[in-house]
Order: C-alpha cells, then structure tokens, then sequence
C-alpha cells in the first residue's frame, strides 16, 4: 500500500486530522503558515512538538518492516487515518528533534572560508562517534554526512530506518543504504560491518579536505563526497590517488592506510577499528 505525499500534506494541513495516541501532537510551521516537512526514500517527515518536546515525526508512505524493533516505544503502528474512501492508516515514528546543520554542510561552509581548523575539528569529532559506532553492537546502516547532524555539543546520529541490531536478520534489512556511501559488494548484507566502508570513507575525506580544502572544488561529486566507490573499489579513483599522496607527504601513515582500505574489493573492512583507536589517540 502506498499512501500519497500529497494526502499526508492535506492532513497535517487538517484541523480534523484522525489521530490514534497522538492527540496533543502540533506541527510546527514556517514563515508561510504551512507545516515544515521534508521528504525521504520511504517517508514524509514533519518537526513538531508533543508532550513539550520538539520532534522530528516521521509518516511512511508505504508499510517497513522492522520499525517497532527499531524505535520501540516511539513507533505508533497505523497511528494516522487518511481521510479518503479507503480509510487508509499510516504508521508513524517520532524521534527527538535535533537542531543544528547537517555535517555535508558543516563541510560546505568550512570549505568556503578556507577554515582546516574546523575540518580538522569535524574530522576528529567524526572519529569518534565512528570508533564508538565500530565498538557498539549496532549499525547505523545508512552511514552519510545528511544523517550527521552537527552542533555545539558535538555530532549526532540521525535516521535509524536502516539500523541493524543484534538478533536481525537479512530480511529484516528495509534499505540498504546510500548508494554513494555503501561498498559496491553490500549488496542484501546486513551485519554488524555494515558502516565500516562508510566511517573508512567519510574520515579519510575529512582528514584530507582538513589539509587541503580546495579537493571539495576539484572533485565534485553529486550526493558522494569526494570520492567515486567503484572506482576506488578498482583502484583508479583520481581523488583518492591524490589524497593518499597527501597523506603520504604528511607522513599522516593511519590516515593513509585507513585510505587504503577503500581499494576493498570486500565489503567487511578488516582492521578499520584499530586503525581509528590509533588516529583518536593521537
């Protein structure tokens, strides 16, 4: 079943909107009046406060297996009514709203002004919510700087639909990820070392662009940062043939290897969690 972005629009535009729990629920609106939304692979996403919280409230347009084990307590099933013939019901997620600028970008304004000081310090703090990611029993599953969200307490996490946990299975993988950001070999994988190319490739990005800003200009990418997958994956990526030549001239030796791990023909990269504990030591 598939619910149109449209009906979900009209109802939260809707004074009698048929709600299951979440009768108190307001959205929030912009200068125009209208409820901020935005909108995802599989869902339509509203900020709105509820209990006195502000939250990110996520409606699915069509049905995702797994959300209840995912969200817990915040996952109300069939929780909104489609005021059509059919009476459709959608389910909804709700996840603390987070404020502050998405790490893609942090990078673009970093990389704007030249600031390798805030690069470096967008590097570092990535490091370690990636260390702690590698040391945990989950996976994000759709590891990206658009669902890192940065701000003055640091970087934070963000959309969980493709999270793995402990006891899932392969059919219990919704997606699989951005393209862009995901080893070419995934494929329907779905284990624990599902972010290991991701953290592999997002850190050795910032690292380099810490030390040379202007690679973010001469290797534009749509949706990717810096580096194309398939090509590193085969060893002719033009970006990461430079950016290991830096790392080599900077005698920046994990930073290098770390680089070296996205040659991987393998999706699972061995070895990148030791490699980041020697770079968040230093």
């Amino acid at each position: 079943m598939f619910i149109s972005i449209r009906s979900l629009l009209a109802c939260a535009d809707s004074s009698s909107a048929l709600w299951g729990h979440l009768h108190d629920l307001s959205f929030v609106r912009g200068e125009d009046g209208r409820p901020i939304f935005r909108t995802g692979n599989s869902a339509v996403i509203f900020k709105v406060t509820y209990r006195n919280q502000t939250w990110k409230m996520k409606c699915y347009v069509r049905p995702k297996r797994n959300l209840r084990a995912i969200y817990r307590e915040n996952f109300f099933p069939k929780e909104l009514c489609i005021p059509d013939i059919m009476g459709r019901r959608v389910d909804v997620v709700l996840e603390p709203w987070v404020e502050g600028e998405t790490l893609n970008k942090a990078i673009a304004t970093a990389v704007a002004t030249g600031d390798r000081t805030r690069l470096a310090e967008l590097a570092s703090s990535f490091d370690a919510l990636a260390l702690r990611l590698l040391q945990g029993e989950w996976a994000h599953g759709d590891l990206k700087p658009e669902n890192i969200i940065v701000n003055e307490q640091g970087i934070h996490l963000i959309d969980f639909d493709a999270i793995y946990r402990p006891g899932f299975e392969p059919e219990d993988c919704n997606e699989i990820g951005t393209l862009n950001f995901q080893h070419p070999a995934r494929g329907r994988r779905f284990d624990k070392s599902i972010d290991d190319y991701p953290i592999a490739l997002i850190s050795t990005a910032l690292h380099a662009l810490a030390v040379e800003p202007s690679l973010y200009d001469r290797y534009p990418t749509d949706d990717a940062l810096l580096i194309e997958l398939r090509s590193a994956v085969e060893g002719c990526d033009k970006a990461l043939s430079e950016i290991k030549q830096i790392f080599t001239e900077r005698g920046m030796t994990t930073h290098y290897r770390i680089a070296q791990l996205l040659h991987s023909a393998e999706a699972p990269l061995s070895g990148v969690r030791g490699l980041l504990k020697r770079v968040c030591r230093k």
